[in-house]
């Protein structure tokens, strides 16, 4: 898989940032008739669920997006940037998110959906 300078200017100009609210309004946009309480609630239901689920140890899996799930990172030796000291870092679980190949080809082939 390799991007030509081009596609990568194009995804560069095209970065957006999109937060929860921005979801929800989308919601909202897509089905008129819908409320924007219930919407905000469904999201928050759906991330915290996936919070939940992932900190208990579970992995959550999305067909077509992609999959949630905690990973056990090993101590390791890492260095101050600042400084250049040596610095010792703990063993830790980590959330990790693994997107679908579907997701993936979207992403690279530059199929997403414009903003209307």
């Amino acid at each position: 898989m390799s991007c030509n300078i081009q596609h990568y200017m194009l995804w560069f100009v095209q970065q957006q940032k999109m937060n929860k609210q921005d979801i929800v309004s989308d919601l909202c946009s897509a089905d008129p008739n819908s409320n924007r309480a219930a919407n905000k609630d469904i999201v928050d239901k759906v991330t915290g669920l996936i919070m939940s689920y992932v900190g208990q140890g579970h992995r959550v899996t999305i067909a077509g997006f992609g999959t949630f799930e905690s990973r056990m990172m090993r101590p390791r030796k890492a260095r101050n940037p600042r400084t250049g000291a040596s610095v010792d870092v703990d063993a830790c679980i980590k959330p990790v998110f693994r997107p679908s190949p579907k997701f993936k080809k979207m992403v690279i082939d530059g199929n997403v959906q414009k903003e209307k």
